[in-house]
C-alpha cells in the first residue's frame, strides 16, 4: 500500500513509466501487445513482462495520466487530455487497422461503392462485401460514415468528423488536432491487430485519393 501511495504520488518516478506515457502521445490507441512490444523496443530492453505493463498502465491511469476503453477484443490506451477525450469509443475504433485502412480511403473522397472499395484495397487484402459492409457498420454507426443512394448502388461517404478523427490520431501530419462533438449514435467498436498502422516521421501529408491502393491489416 505505501509503494503505491509512493507511485500515484509521483508517478513519472519510475523511467519506464516516461516512456511508456511518451510512447502513447507518439502513438495514441495502441492496444496492450503494441505498447508493449513498441516500450520494449524504447527502453531497449529484451523482454517486458506483462505485468511489468501492467502495474505501471496501472499507476498512470491512477494518476490521470492515462486513459482508456476496451473496445472489443482490445483495450486501447491515450494520453489523458487529448482531442479524443470525450469520444474515446471513436477514436479507439479508427485506431483499430481493419477500420482504419477503410476510413483512410473514404476520408476526403465523394464516395465508394462495396466494389470500388474492394478494387481499391490491395490484391492480398481484399475482402468479401460482407466482411466490407461489417466494417463500414461500424463507421456508420459512430457517426464517422455515412450511406448515399445514387441510382441503384449504395455509396459510403467519410463525414468530416472521420477526417478530424484520423488528423488528431497522426495519420495526415503537420495538421491542426480538433476535438470531436461526441455522436449521439456512440457505439464501442474496435478490434483488430495491436496497433494501429501510422505515416512514418516526416512523410508527406495527404487524403488518399480514389486511385489509391491501402492496406486495411498490419499490424
Amino acid at each position: 500500500m505505501a509503494n503505491l501511495l509512493r507511485a500515484s504520488s509521483d508517478p513519472l518516478n519510475h523511467p519506464l513509466r516516461a516512456i511508456i506515457l511518451e510512447a502513447l502521445r507518439d502513438r495514441p490507441g495502441q492496444s496492450f501487445l503494441g505498447l508493449r512490444e513498441n516500450v520494449r523496443i524504447s527502453a531497449a530492453r529484451d523482454r517486458l513482462g506483462s505485468g511489468t505493463l501492467e502495474w505501471h498502465l496501472h499507476v498512470l491511469e491512477n494518476s490521470g495520466l492515462v486513459v482508456s476503453i476496451r473496445a472489443g477484443r482490445f483495450r486501447r490506451y491515450f494520453p489523458a487530455g487529448g482531442p479524443w477525450a470525450n469520444d474515446l469509443a471513436t477514436y479507439a475504433l479508427v485506431c483499430a487497422p481493419q477500420a482504419s485502412g477503410l476510413a483512410r480511403i473514404l476520408s476526403g473522397n465523394s464516395g465508394f461503392t462495396i466494389e470500388d472499395l474492394q478494387r481499391t484495397l490491395s490484391e492480398g487484402e481484399r475482402r468479401d462485401a460482407a466482411w466490407l459492409r461489417y466494417q463500414l457498420l461500424k463507421l456508420v454507426r459512430q457517426g464517422l460514415v455515412e450511406v448515399q443512394r445514387r441510382g441503384r448502388c449504395n455509396v459510403y461517404v467519410g463525414l468530416p468528423r472521420l477526417a478530424l478523427a484520423l488528423r488528431s490520431l497522426g495519420y495526415f501530419p503537420g495538421e491542426e488536432s480538433l476535438p470531436l462533438k461526441p455522436h449521439p449514435m456512440t457505439v464501442g467498436f474496435a478490434d483488430g491487430p495491436p496497433r494501429p498502422v501510422l505515416p512514418p516521421p516526416g512523410a508527406a501529408s495527404h487524403f488518399p485519393s480514389s486511385s489509391t491502393v491501402l492496406e486495411v491489416s498490419g499490424p
